[in-house]
């Protein structure tokens, strides 16, 4: 039995809506979905789980018609749903009422149910719920109902290794937007096919698999990346000798290199000239940067400092506060400290 998992595909939703890539994104995801239905009719999957997150909170009637429509195209994949803590079935949803196509299995209830899939082999056990984690009584109490491979499908972004019951034949996991793999591949979270936030760093797809249905084992697993772009998180270690101009060619070529689709945060971190100021601004104009966080500390010559404020605020407090013995709190606050007083004299002259 070859099966198609995958989590958090978070339909309709429009990542960065406030950002020029907003509309970008948002097709991003449908994208996403029709390649997975792509890839069930090509490969001809006898079954595409989808373990919580098929849609972004509340879907829409319109939304639920379309992921119907890319459901019904592939008549000879059976399609197992569950909601999650991120598309939560309110009593009014469209998912609940609507009329699914014949191969959608679409489960509605918080209690753990078990659908015999006769043709092909095999049993899904699960539940559609809004919580982050379960109770670990009712975890303890599912296990598979006979002899046949058994599927436990959960969406729970809190949910720990040790408290997934054992026993299934695979465990089908959602609620994390992060792929992994637990227990020598039985027991799989299989993320977002698509990030959705700068949180979602790293590698974003699917898992297919088979299942040997005489045997009841899982006989393979391989993860398929999908994602349209990446989101980028690039930390900038500066030192006193460090120009604005200096980070900024060196950023420019390093996102050059890795591309203008990808969305970046920079962090700028490490002890700076206090004389310097960096303005990295520029950089949105050419490049999907998101956030820019200057996290730099000023490096004071103290000793020069307290030379040139001997007798006011500045030169009291260095000397109250600087020594070897200092904590890198303490540290911290002394520049911060230094930075407020000078700052202020400025002001005043």
């Amino acid at each position: 039995m070859k099966f198609l998992h995958t989590a958090d595909l978070h339909f309709g939703a429009t990542p960065d809506a406030n950002r020029p890539w907003g509309k970008e994104r948002a097709q991003a995801i449908r994208d996403s979905f029709a390649r997975i239905i792509a890839v069930c009719k090509k490969e001809e999957i006898d079954c595409l789980m989808i373990s919580g997150g098929l849609f972004d909170g509340h879907p829409t009637t319109k939304d639920v018609k379309e992921v119907n429509e890319g459901f019904a195209g592939i008549p000879g994949t059976r399609v197992y749903i569950i909601a999650g803590e991120d598309d939560v079935l309110f009593p009014n949803s469209p998912a609940i009422n609507f009329k699914w196509a014949p191969n959608v299995t679409y489960i509605k209830d918080i209690l753990f149910t078990a659908t015999d899939f006769e043709e092909l082999g095999f049993e899904i056990v699960g539940a559609s719920d809004n919580r982050s984690r379960f109770d670990a009584d009712r975890l303890a109490s599912i296990e598979p109902t006979g002899n046949k491979p058994s599927i436990l499908v959960l969406s729970a972004s809190e949910l720990e290794e040790a408290e997934i019951p054992k026993g299934f034949t695979y465990v089908a996991l959602g609620g994390n937007h992060a792929p992994r793999v637990m227990r020598e591949g039985r027991v799989v979270n299989a993320g977002a096919p698509e990030p959705v936030t700068s949180a979602d760093a790293g590698k974003h797809g699917y898992y297919v698999g088979d299942i040997d249905t005489k045997e009841n084992k899982l006989r393979a697993l391989k993860f398929v990346t999908i994602q349209n772009i990446k989101y980028i998180t690039l930390v900038v270690n500066v030192s006193p000798v460090s120009t604005n101009e200096e980070v900024l060619n060196s950023l420019r070529a390093e996102l050059t290199r890795r591309g203008n689709r990808n969305i970046y945060t920079i962090k700028l971190r490490g002890l700076c000239n206090p004389e310097e100021t960096f303005d990295l601004e520029e950089l949105k104009y050419d490049f999907r940067v998101d956030e820019i966080y200057d996290m730099t500390e000023p490096k004071y010559d103290f000793v020069q400092l307290f030379k040139d404020h001997p007798s006011d605020m500045v030169g009291f407090f260095v000397k109250e506060m600087n020594g070897d013995d200092k904590s890198e709190m303490e540290r911290k606050a002394l520049n911060y400290g230094v930075s407020a007083l000078l700052r202020t004299a400025d002001e005043r002259n």
